[in-house]
């Protein structure tokens, strides 16, 4: 899947690099949740909710990343072999020098956060540049928030991790757009 999606999704004749990232992409039923409890904050905190269709959990950042290197990119990703999990959102929060507000795992399962250092690793070992800031697993609810949000804890929100995405990030007018140029299961 990883090669057609790479060959249509991507310009190539118009671009030598592409901004990416790898990350966890919820499912139907908890982007919803994440939208609504997205637009309940928004009434408190100002700003501007993310579409569902754009609600991610970032596992590694590269930034701009050359044409050439997407193939690396597709292989390193298809040799990971990480388990599956279910992901709980219960708690949120923001941050002010950001203008953002997130939800995010009180407790962060040993498979996520072995499936995001699996990653930043053999990014690393393959001559990627990656983010060095720790793996803060968070899903951002608003960009521009004009507050944080009252409490610190949300209604659960279930989300069955079943697969990894690679991700191109485009900007426009409104922020960034984002388009799964990779899907790579969980055992």
């Amino acid at each position: 899947m990883m090669g057609a999606a790479l060959a249509s999704g991507i310009p190539s004749s118009r671009r030598k690099t592409a901004r990416m990232f790898f990350a966890l992409w919820p499912d139907a039923a908890a982007r919803k949740r994440l939208y609504h409890v997205a637009r309940q904050f928004r009434a408190h905190c100002g700003g501007m909710p993310i579409p569902a269709d754009q609600s991610h959990l970032t596992l590694a950042f590269l930034g701009e990343v050359a044409m050439e290197r997407f193939g690396a990119l597709d292989m390193l990703a298809r040799s990971v072999n990480a388990q599956g999990f279910t992901l709980l959102l219960n708690r949120c929060g923001g941050w002010r020098h950001q203008r953002l507000v997130w939800a995010a795992p009180a407790e962060v399962p040993a498979p996520l956060g072995a499936l995001a250092l699996t990653l930043q690793q053999r990014l690393v070992d393959s001559g990627f540049h990656v983010d060095g800031r720790p793996f803060l697993p968070h899903v951002t609810l608003l960009r521009r928030a004009d507050g944080e949000p009252e409490e610190d804890r949300i209604d659960p929100i279930y989300w069955k991790a079943v697969a990894f995405v690679l991700v191109r990030s485009q900007r426009n007018h409104r922020g960034a757009a984002y388009e799964i140029v990779g899907r790579y299961a969980l055992s």
